[in-house]
């Protein structure tokens, strides 16, 4: 799932496992969930743009969005034997005047250009990528391992998930690109 807020400043992708529908049900749940939350705090969106509170207040929304999101999945796939097991990635980004907030889980990614340079700011949630990390598994390897694309972390298959987040500047001509891993394999 794909949501595009340009008032707001909200990005989601939401890529969905758990068979079809399963996967399809659990992003669209995420992603409505999240930007939801998101809407919910447009007072607090304001009072930090106009530099009465401070941008870390954002992180704090963005992570609770993403938590709300692996909750309301999770209950979901709780109460239907169809959906036992779904889940999805996230991957959020909120711009708000000078400053971005990314809040991630899984393996959709968000890339920054800036200038000439991309620069990937989400780390992947696989077996893999965590034993790459780790120094058990060679970069060069991590592509073909069969871990490659089982998921260390997801949205939905547990209540509570942890999510990694990011804040940064944005300057004027920066381009963020949020994809499935679809795109960055």
């Amino acid at each position: 799932h794909l949501l595009v807020d340009n008032a707001l400043g909200l990005y989601i992708v939401a890529d969905g496992m758990g068979g079809h529908l399963a996967g399809e049900i659990a992003s669209q749940t995420a992603t409505q969930t999240a930007a939801s939350v998101i809407r919910q705090s447009l007072s607090e969106i304001d009072r930090v743009r106009a530099g009465e509170v401070k941008p870390e207040t954002l992180t704090r929304l963005c992570e609770g969005a993403v938590e709300k999101a692996s909750r309301d999945v999770y209950k979901l796939a709780s109460t239907d034997p169809r959906y036992s097991g779904m889940g999805c990635t996230l991957t959020l980004l909120l711009t708000v005047g000078g400053v971005g907030i990314v809040a991630h889980v899984g393996d959709t990614r968000v890339y920054l250009l800036r200038g000439e340079e991309l620069h990937q700011l989400s780390q992947d949630h696989t077996i893999a990528a965590e034993l790459m990390r780790a120094g058990t598994l060679a970069p060069e390897d991590a592509a073909s391992s069969p871990y490659a694309h089982v998921l260390s972390r997801a949205v939905g298959l547990h209540e509570a998930v942890q999510v990694d987040t990011l804040a940064l500047d944005v300057v004027p001509g920066d381009r963020f690109l949020l994809c499935s891993d679809g795109c960055s394999n």
